[in-house]
């Protein structure tokens, strides 16, 4: 892969419903389809959902090569298409171009009154090839990086292969991509295979033109954001003191406080914790949480393995018994109570072919059912993880609404691009959850309620919950 030859992939077998069973959360969120997605993005590689996508972006690939991200200017023929082809933009992800006052007049002096100059630029139903070739003009001569789609739908009197004729001098001789789609099948057919054997992009569909414009755009170019990492020597030393741990003990995971030992070495937050046995410490602060502590129980919430609202030390040693009835030989932990903040999952597993993956979603122990995620691959500024969250399903909560202050997606970004780091140090960690994770609006710093370390060796008694 090279920043001057562009890489467009189609993979089949997209379901993967038979592997959601993990140990994680994050084993089950991280799946085959999700983790190419987000390593075709890093790549810069422009992954197609279909074969009419597929073949689109070849052709655009042939035609233009490497292309930066733009906007989208839509210029048409009929109103009612544009503003299909709008939507479509918005749900690609697409910004749509805004002419600035200057190009709104230019293309006034040139176009009908009634014509919109605005975007979508509507040419109107009895636009003429001299309309198109006027306003894709004035458009390339503007510097701003962007991409015409241009629509066409035959009515009364539209010159089909005039137009045509215009759109493929501007598609070879501009410096502006453009993205055709004539919608109107038979009376089309002839001026579509013109613009395709004269060199020009033609998508059968708007959707489909803003959709590919959307793949292009999120595919970083290549190399523009490679992330410098350099393993921290001591820190790795301390993981691979607790690896060691594991192996002796024939552990498939980490007890709580070992893996706040490990995550405090990155930065990443954990709720404090005291474990229970007959000299437990008299410093335990009310109210609190009383848990089950085994590195064998993946979803201890599932299993009755968590109690919550301690009040005092009797409902202390009431929740540790009943707990140690439950699971008995497990360690049983008190934990600070903490105030409620919105509840994200943050995770890392390490998958065949990639290596590590950070997981960042939202819901925290329903993050399954909601469904809304993101994946990253390490290693990645904590600049470039708040750019493509923001720019995820995850967005909304780093812009805001209505009385809510917004989160804080630079906090989220650096914690994420730590976890990346610490699997990239410890090459033993298969899975690890911060799951859920507390963000605050309010200024509090975020903090995980819980956080689970699973093992590469013996990882089979891990998978016990």
């Amino acid at each position: 892969i090279t920043a001057r030859k562009p890489i467009v992939l189609l993979k089949g077998a997209r379901s993967s419903a038979g592997s959601r069973a993990g140990a994680s959360h994050t084993g089950a969120l991280t799946q085959p389809d999700e983790v190419i997605e987000a390593a075709a993005r890093k790549s810069g590689i422009w992954r197609a959902r279909d074969i009419d996508e597929f073949i689109t972006l070849l052709d655009l690939a042939e035609v233009y090569g490497p292309l930066k991200p733009s906007q989208a200017v839509i210029v048409t023929n009929a109103g009612g298409v544009g503003v299909l082809t709008a939507d479509a933009c918005q749900a690609a992800g697409v910004e749509l171009f805004a002419p600035d006052r200057l190009l709104r007049e230019e293309l006034a002096r040139k176009l009908p009154a009634a014509a919109s100059v605005a975007n979508p630029i509507d040419l109107l139903g009895d636009a003429s090839e001299t309309r198109y070739d006027d306003a894709l003009t004035s458009l390339a001569e503007e510097e701003t990086t962007k991409t015409a789609l241009v629509l066409l739908t035959p009515q009364e009197n539209t010159p089909v292969s005039k137009v045509a004729q215009a759109v493929l001098s501007h598609a070879k001789c501009d410096d502006m991509p453009i993205i055709a789609s004539f919608v109107g099948g038979m009376r089309v057919r002839e001026a579509i295979s013109y613009l395709q054997r004269g060199g020009a992009v033609h998508s059968g569909s708007p959707e489909r033109a803003a959709r590919v414009l959307g793949i292009v755009n999120r595919a970083q170019p290549y190399g523009s954001r490679a992330s410098e990492f350099t393993p921290e020597r001591k820190r790795a030393d301390a993981g691979e003191v607790l690896a060691a741990r594991l192996r002796d003990e024939r552990r498939g995971g980490l007890y709580y406080s070992e893996a706040r030992e490990l995550t405090g070495l990155y930065g990443l937050p954990t709720a404090k914790a005291w474990r229970l046995d007959y000299n437990s410490p008299a410093e335990i602060s009310y109210p609190c949480v009383v848990k089950v502590d085994s590195p064998s129980l993946a979803h201890k919430t599932d299993r009755g393995g968590v109690i919550s609202g301690i009040e005092n030390e009797e409902a202390l040693v009431a929740a540790a018994e009943k707990l140690g009835r439950l699971f008995p030989g497990e360690r049983i932990i008190a934990q600070e109570m903490l105030p409620t903040g919105e509840e994200i999952i943050l995770g890392a597993a390490r998958k065949d072919g990639f290596g590590p993956v950070v997981l960042v979603g939202y819901g925290g122990i329903y993050a399954e059912q909601i469904g809304l995620t993101e994946i990253l691959i390490p290693p990645f500024s904590s600049e470039e993880a708040a750019e493509i969250l923001r720019a995820s399903s995850l967005g909304f909560l780093f812009a805001g609404a209505r009385s809510q202050a917004p989160y804080n997606v630079g906090e989220l970004a650096s914690l994420a691009k730590a976890l990346g780091e610490m699997l990239l140090e410890n090459p033993w960690i298969k899975e690890a959850d911060l799951n859920p994770l507390f963000i605050y609006n309010d200024q509090k710093p975020a903090v995980a309620v819980d956080v689970k370390i699973f093992s590469m060796r013996e990882e089979e008694n891990s998978f016990k919950g």
